[in-house]
């Protein structure tokens, strides 16, 4: 990728082990064009551009309604968390960016990434797929791709009303599918590191 390409990487999760994935992130992803937008509550004590803002978390009770029709893995609340945080990330990123990144404090990269983006396409690493869905740990593209790659939080209710198993892999794939986004996946692979 050239240098003049801008960068806006969008980091929501918990920071547990940030401190061994940051210089693989630095050395795979980022340029000298690199912005950072936090969703956490810790401080992620690292240079750029920071918009910390409250971390939120539903309480969980016993049961949600969801229960009915979800795969029996999938924790609702977990979902909605990851859904509800990513979207007001993106929402706190201006525009002006060449490619938006959906990125989590806590994976590794195997090999440098290039970000090269089209128009209605997000690029997304093979494998981490579930239940017939996408990977939702990282993605990227264009502005307007990625907005309505942020945005199912918005239609995940009228996606259960229509009778789709709640699943955030397989929801994800269907948000893309529904809105006409085309994913092309991506050679390079990441793995979450656990504490």
């Amino acid at each position: 990728m050239d240098g003049k390409n801008k960068i806006a990487v969008i980091n929501t999760g918990f920071l547990r082990t940030w401190d061994k994935c940051r210089e693989n992130h630095e050395r795979n992803l980022y340029t000298p064009d690199t912005d950072l937008f936090w969703f956490t509550f810790e401080d992620p004590c690292y240079r750029g551009q920071f918009l910390r803002v409250p971390y939120i978390w539903y309480p969980a009770p016993d049961a949600h309604p969801y229960d009915v029709n979800k795969e029996p893995e999938t924790g609702v609340y977990q979902a909605l968390n990851m859904w509800h945080n990513i979207f007001v990330s993106f929402c706190l990123a201006p525009k002006g960016y060449d490619v938006y990144v959906r990125c989590r404090p806590d994976i590794l990269f195997s090999d440098r990434l290039e970000l090269q983006v089209q128009a209605n396409t997000v690029y997304i690493p093979e494998g981490n797929d579930f239940r017939g869905g996408v990977n939702d740990q990282f993605a990227y593209g264009d502005y307007e791709t990625m907005k309505i790659y942020f945005s199912l939080y918005l239609s995940y209710k009228e996606y259960f009303n229509a009778g789709v198993k709640f699943h955030p892999e397989a929801y994800l794939r269907h948000h893309m599918e529904v809105n006409g986004i085309r994913i092309e996946r991506i050679k390079t692979t990441q793995w979450i590191l656990r504490p």
